[in-house]
């Protein structure tokens, strides 16, 4: 699998290895709740 080189490869690389490592990211994508729902 390709990252591609940009703002948008670089935000998919965070979100990939933040919901790998179980971080909550929700937040950080605008969510505003702070809850991590699977």
């Amino acid at each position: 699998m390709r990252i591609p080189r940009g703002k948008g490869g670089i935000i998919l690389l965070i979100i990939v290895v933040a919901g790998y490592y179980g971080y909550d990211i929700s937040p950080l994508l605008g969510g505003g709740g702070g809850t991590a729902r699977r």
